[in-house]
């Protein structure tokens, strides 16, 4: 598997122009989070012209599938239109690719609550959605009490920011609400 280089990934969809929205670990990452990860997780719209540049950004990073990665199987337009979960590998490290993500929310739904990071390349950037990193990964959230610290004290520097979620190109993390 190549070494993991998930800025890579993230500037191939971009520069395809690929909606998407960055979910997971990286989308914590992205507003701070001191949390690891080892793949990319993007929603990514299913409409039929956005498939065909997300296709065509696939190529580019020699994506395929993660199950026996020795044939090589590689999405096409129709896994790539559903909502299933497409866990692939590429040059630059592994990315998931999610049609929906907690309670069936697409990313039609996820859009309205994302925010837009600038890449610096182009404009405009990833997206992410600030709120819970593991929406849809069964994992349990801490509930806010507005005695603890890390709920009521925004981090050093930065406004607090709304719940949601972001688009693509974007990177995000996924929506509290899922």
């Amino acid at each position: 598997m190549p070494k993991n280089r998930f800025a890579s990934i993230l500037q191939t969809l971009n520069d395809h122009g690929v909606d998407f929205i960055v979910v997971g670990g990286v989308a914590a990452v992205l507003q701070g989070a001191p949390v690891s990860t080892f793949d990319v997780d993007v929603v990514h719209s299913t409409a039929p012209d956005n498939v065909t540049r997300l296709l065509a950004a696939l190529e580019r990073m020699d994506a395929y599938y993660r199950i026996q990665p020795e044939r090589r199987l590689r999405p096409d337009a129709t896994h790539l239109s559903s909502p299933g979960h497409q866990l692939l590998a590429t040059r630059f490290g592994p990315l998931d690719l999610l049609g929906v993500v907690g309670k069936g929310r697409s990313y039609p739904d996820l859009l309205a609550d994302s925010l837009q990071f600038t890449s610096g390349r182009r404009s405009p950037g990833p997206r992410t959605a600030p709120g819970n990193s593991d929406c849809g990964q069964g994992r349990r959230r801490r509930r806010k009490r507005p005695d603890h610290p890390a709920d009521s004290t925004p981090h050093p520097g930065r406004k607090p920011q709304s719940q949601g979620v972001s688009r693509g190109p974007s990177f995000a993390s996924p929506d509290p609400r899922c």
